[in-house]
């Protein structure tokens, strides 16, 4: 094992750190858009949710929980595009269900270039089986050192996402979470299990029955960029009412947030005591 001394610090300069490609960070965020997860139980609202954001709609469609709801938007006058992508989970060859993903990843990063409106993958559960057999070959029994090339395979897609100016909306199930080989009430997300850390905006959507109405509304589990919705619930409307844009909404909330200037040298902005001008006596009896 080669061992080397490394390089003494010494004096620099920014100058000197921009020509090593330091650059100036941007005083606002640039790109105004949001990289959202909703994350639900059945029935519960999210495809709903999830149509309610930026039109133009780019709707990636692996399950069949749109129909019906798609429609409904439509009819209100919403601009939505619809890719239906399908796969058998069993019984096929890998380079099957490798052609499947490269064909998904092609249709992503393909509506990311639009470069305004909403993609939105419903749900991102399916996708992540789908990457996981592309990749695995299979779902269960798998080594997690197995699960690099898929774990790199979803960072690499939100990352992709980031650098575009798309809205992305990744709509995901929930399953039993256990605890000891037993199954809990609690619930989690389906899918890949770092994708709350990596979005911006994590939603919770759910109903609740008022004056004997159903109503639909959301609950900010955390935002990135305006911590004061965490926790926040927002009606989102009763059932049978028209089409709201409630994640237009939240999403512009998520930059409202004022950003306040930092003080370089807080020592020089604090105002000086004046001195009494009394001496202190170390001695008052010699």
């Amino acid at each position: 094992m080669v061992v080397t001394k490394a390089k003494e610090v010494v004096p620099t300069t920014l100058g000197d750190l921009k020509k090593l490609g330091f650059i100036e960070a941007p005083s606002e965020v640039l790109i105004k858009r949001g990289i959202v997860s909703i994350t639900a139980t059945d029935k519960e609202g999210k495809t709903d949710l999830a149509l309610s954001g930026p039109a133009p709609v780019l709707y990636v469609d692996f399950d069949v929980g749109g129909t019906g709801i798609i429609e409904k938007f439509k009819a209100a006058g919403k601009d939505i595009l619809v890719y239906r992508l399908r796969f058998i989970k069993e019984g096929i060859e890998q380079k099957l269900w490798e052609a499947q993903w490269e064909g998904f990843r092609e249709v992503f990063v393909t509506a990311l270039g639009l470069g305004k409106g909403t993609v939105i993958v419903d749900t991102a559960s399916e996708m992540y089986e789908l990457c996981r057999l592309a990749r695995l070959g299979r779902l269960e029994q798998v080594p997690p050192l197995k699960y690099q090339e898929v774990n790199k395979e979803m960072r690499e897609l939100l990352r992709l996402a980031y650098e575009s100016e798309m809205n992305v909306v990744l709509v995901h199930k929930m399953k039993p979470e256990w605890l000891n080989g037993q199954k809990t009430s609690k619930f989690e997300l389906m899918g890949w299990g770092d994708t709350e850390y990596n979005t911006e905006l994590n939603l919770r959507p759910f109903t609740e029955v008022e004056n004997d109405k159903l109503h639909f509304k959301v609950r900010v589990r955390n935002c990135r960029l305006n911590a004061k919705m965490t926790g926040k619930v927002y009606d989102c409307g009763k059932a049978g009412d028209p089409p709201s844009n409630m994640l237009e909404k939240l999403i512009a909330e998520m930059y409202q947030k004022p950003i306040k200037k930092l003080k370089l040298d807080e020592e020089d902005e604090k105002p000086k005591k004046k001195k009494s001008g009394k001496k202190l006596k170390l001695d008052d009896e010699d």
